[in-house]
């Protein structure tokens, strides 16, 4: 049976040596070739045939590991990739496996775990580790939960009247009640009385408050009336 090959990139010349020098003692593993920036991983995967690749997150830039996957699995779909890294950020592995990375794993782990991965990946029965599959699960629920509160906020939104929509937006856009009283030619106690009406709709206290999750949704921006 022929071994698995294996690559690495880090920016850390010390820790690819020091793998490679590791790896030879496994008898079923072996050692394809290192980069140390993204340009030189994408050279490799042009160049070389390998099974399985190692890769840093934080390079030349803070994520350029993660922006590199895409164009690694354009030139060869095939190769298996584990992010090895010092960076357990909810963000950075929500957004590894969304680019179709196999595994993520951090530098500390013991060498004979991260060989093991290895073959885990290769073999296609590859599990996660406890702290990155709550870390999956925590971003999963986060974007559950923006998802329901924009869902939440157009509904109310479309069954707004016409001129509680305009008057949202107008203060949106920083004029006052005063102001926008003038504009509608009516008087400021009426566009009070509406303002507390659409506060009173989305159940917010002031309408800072609204205009925050209003703003963070980019609703206005979906709603031209």
């Amino acid at each position: 049976m022929k071994p698995i090959t294996v690559a690495i990139c880090d920016d850390a010349i010390f820790l690819c040596e020091s793998f490679k020098a590791e790896i030879e003692y496994e008898t079923d593993l072996c050692f394809a070739g290192e980069a140390h920036n993204p340009a030189e991983c994408i050279q490799l995967v042009k160049t070389q045939i390998f099974d399985v690749l190692l890769l840093d997150i934080q390079m030349e830039t803070e994520t350029d590991g993660l922006e590199v996957i895409p164009i690694i699995k354009s030139i060869n779909p095939d190769i298996k990739i584990i992010i090895l890294t010092s960076h357990l950020n909810d963000d950075y592995i929500f957004t590894a496996f969304a680019s179709e990375v196999d595994n993520y794993i951090c530098k500390d782990t013991p060498s004979n775990m991260i060989f093991d991965m290895i073959r885990d990946v290769y073999w296609g029965r590859a599990s996660l580790n406890l702290n990155i599959s709550r870390s999956l699960t925590r971003k999963a629920a986060d974007i559950s939960k923006a998802q329901k509160s924009l869902l939440y906020l157009v509904e109310i939104v479309s069954k707004l009247s016409t001129g509680e929509f305009e008057v949202l937006k107008l203060i949106s856009e920083g004029n006052s009640y005063r102001e926008i009283a003038r504009l509608r030619f009516v008087e400021e106690g009426t566009i009070r009385v509406m303002a507390s009406r659409i506060l009173k709709k989305f159940s917010c206290k002031n309408m800072n408050q609204l205009l925050n999750q209003l703003n963070h949704a980019n609703i206005f921006e979906l709603f031209h009336r």
